[in-house]
């Protein structure tokens, strides 16, 4: 099941002791972002009917071997439907993979849910350069 009215916010933090990368794009504001950016590859859920308690959602991103820059940051919003959904940053997962063949586990992270924006995000303490398949699960709550 395709997952509807999610926009997919992508954005590399980097620290302001860093210097940019010579292929990366920076903004006057001084944020730096990918020259190619991160690809949705799929956002899915297993539960195949609505109003499903504490219900799994599936975010599979690409990160681009030529992106430029190292991924540390992603932010999820929901964009439309009546129903705001909350989420529980304790129960979020982020591996390498897709949730039918998950493989390595990234466990130096930490999870945000912002309310007010219906946003979810992650934060990767240590950056990833190499180009792989990443997907965060994230776990609702009501």
């Amino acid at each position: 099941m395709k997952l509807r009215g999610w926009a997919i916010a992508l954005a590399v933090v980097l620290e302001a002791t860093l210097a940019p990368a010579i292929d990366a794009v920076q903004l006057r504001d001084g944020k730096i972002h990918f020259d190619y950016p991160l690809s949705l590859l799929g956002a899915t859920t297993p539960h195949k009917g609505a109003g499903f308690w504490n219900a799994t959602y599936y975010f599979t991103l690409e990160l681009p071997e030529n992106a430029g820059e190292p991924l540390q940051k992603v932010a999820i919003a929901q964009t439309e439907g009546l129903e705001r959904l909350r989420f529980n940053p304790e129960k979020t997962v982020v591996f390498e993979g897709n949730p039918r063949e998950k493989g390595e586990e990234i466990t130096e992270f930490a999870a945000e849910f912002d309310r007010e924006n219906r946003m979810v995000s992650v934060r990767s303490v240590e950056s990833i350069y190499k180009t792989l398949h990443l997907s965060s699960e994230f776990s609702s709550v009501r």
